[in-house]
């Protein structure tokens, strides 16, 4: 990965740093998988290693493993490189997302961002609070909370039973995709639109509009 202030006028004055690709490589592929010590702490986790566990063992070989990483997400994630709308914070898991979502399209490797069930509480509250900002400052602006994917946890850990004071409140507008119908403790606080197979007539309509023909 190359930053503009590393190429000079002259191609051939750039010189490759090989530690970085490696420490960049590895925290992709282990390091940014594992949780921090804190979210072990958080948890009660006392068997899965930590990030810092795994620094402390790569920085023997590499020095300085962790703030090589964390060097090269501020220098890559911020403001000059990206467009980050007014009111969203740069924290750590913006850098992550952005930075490994960018090396996952430029290289096409499928990449899966995980978060605990709780999130889903986080980001409410997030948008709760930011939905109140905009109607404060009289901002013609709606906030949206969309999940996607909502049938993939397990139905008999009721993870998705923190949605329900959400569902209820209707602070904020909620909108989920799921392959399958929730069960009726979800179901019943939202608007539920079953997708059946496309009919005929909609296969037809759906083809002349992809050719940019009108369908009588």
């Amino acid at each position: 990965m190359r930053y503009d202030h590393e190429i000079g006028h002259e191609q051939n004055s750039y010189t490759p740093n090989p530690l970085r690709c490696i420490a960049l490589s590895l925290a992709l592929i282990y390091y940014f998988r594992l949780p921090t010590a804190e979210d072990n702490a958080q948890r009660n986790d006392k068997s899965t290693p930590s990030r810092e566990e795994l620094a402390s063992i790569i920085s023997k070989s590499i020095h300085n493993f962790d703030e090589i990483i964390q060097n090269e997400l501020e220098t890559f994630v911020n403001a000059d490189n990206f467009v980050i709308p007014h009111g969203v914070a740069i924290n750590q898991a913006i850098r992550e997302h952005i930075f490994s979502i960018v090396v996952s399209i430029v290289s096409r490797t499928p990449l899966c961002i995980i978060g605990a069930p709780d999130d889903i509480a986080y980001i409410f509250e997030r948008a709760i609070k930011r939905e109140q900002h905009y109607e404060q400052n009289q901002i013609d602006t709606r906030c949206v909370v969309f999940l996607d994917e909502a049938s993939l946890p397990d139905e008999n850990k009721m993870v998705l039973k923190v949605l329900h004071p959400y569902l209820d409140d209707c602070k904020v507008a909620f909108v989920a995709i799921a392959n399958k119908s929730f069960d009726a403790a979800n179901a019943n606080r939202m608007t539920c639109i079953y997708r059946s197979l496309p009919s005929e007539g909609d296969q037809k309509i759906l083809a002349y509009g992809c050719l940019g023909l009108k369908f009588n």
